[in-house]
């Protein structure tokens, strides 16, 4: 079964009258759909599912006509005959919510629910479902960062490939990369790029934490000057980190009709967003004691 690729981002609400879950809800449960374009949006099959003890509202953003015109086959007169159908399912998305952090993940859906789609169809339901002439105003922002690649690669159980990709500084910035620094420049190199892959038939992977030349090309990447690229097994699931800003992605190998399984498989990245974002806020905190 190929897996399942699942893109992170926050919702954003600009609200007045009306809390966060009430918005939410009233959104998972409009009957009315939204038209954008030629086709008709709704959210179905809304549940909420749990996990280590974090509640998630998920469904599918779904993509369809309201009534198509095809050809079918009359299997008794031997014709083929035109119809019209009501409601037909173009394509879907499945989604999974975190109401008191707004953070959520999708599946896209080829072109026809892209990355770019999902944000402005999802908002504008969102947006139209409150009652009550409470305004509303919902924005969804995919996230991207570059990932803490030195504080995570302990954290894999398993490493199947490395890329480092780095180049000279202007000027030379840091005593852990120095040595490395000066190589590229006495060798007159624009780039290095060097990719390691795992042994298949080992069962462990590859053993690169401590390792003090990958180290100082971790932190030279870090620094801005190159990009670090890893990719292997975390928390069960196939995780890849960079230094480099990227749309944050989790994969998952379970069938769309088992929500229940899928958020075991995605719940390690929504826990790397929480924890990034609570150290984000400290950070804040401290560098403005005043505000």
């Amino acid at each position: 079964m190929k897996p399942s690729i699942f893109r992170f981002a926050e919702l954003y609400l600009a609200k007045g009258g009306q809390g966060k879950e009430e918005v939410i809800e009233a959104a998972l449960t409009n009957k009315t759909p939204v038209q954008v374009g030629e086709y008709l949006w709704i959210i179905t099959d809304a549940m909420t599912v749990g996990y280590d003890d974090k509640s998630f509202r998920t469904g599918h953003l779904v993509k369809f006509h309201y009534r198509a015109r095809g050809e079918f086959v009359n299997l008794e007169k031997q014709v083929i005959e035109i119809k019209s159908t009501e409601y037909i399912v173009k394509a879907k998305s499945r989604f999974f919510f975190h109401t008191d952090s707004g953070i959520m993940c999708y599946k896209t859906a080829g072109s026809e629910i892209d990355l770019d789609k999902f944000g402005r169809v999802f908002s504008e339901i969102v947006t139209r479902s409150t009652t009550d002439g409470v305004f509303v105003n919902a924005h969804v922002t995919p996230i991207s960062r570059g990932h803490d690649v030195l504080n995570l690669i302990g954290k894999f159980s398993r490493i199947d490939r490395v890329t480092m990709s780095i180049h000279p500084s202007n000027p030379s910035t840091s005593d852990i990369w120095e040595e490395l620094d000066k190589r590229l420049r006495e060798m007159n190199a624009k780039k290095s790029t060097e990719v390691i892959l795992a042994n298949k038939d080992d069962d462990d992977g590859l053993n690169v934490e401590g390792d003090k030349e990958i180290t100082s090309k971790i932190h030279m990447a870090s620094d801005g000057y190159g990009e670090t690229t890893i990719r292997g097994t975390m928390n069960g699931e196939g995780r890849e980190i960079s230094t480099a800003k990227a749309p944050i992605r989790s994969t998952t190998n379970r069938d769309d009709d088992r929500p229940r399984e899928m958020i075991m498989d995605l719940y390690g990245t929504f826990m790397e967003i929480w924890s990034t974002n609570e150290n984000d806020k400290k950070n804040s905190q401290s560098d403005n004691p005043g505000d």
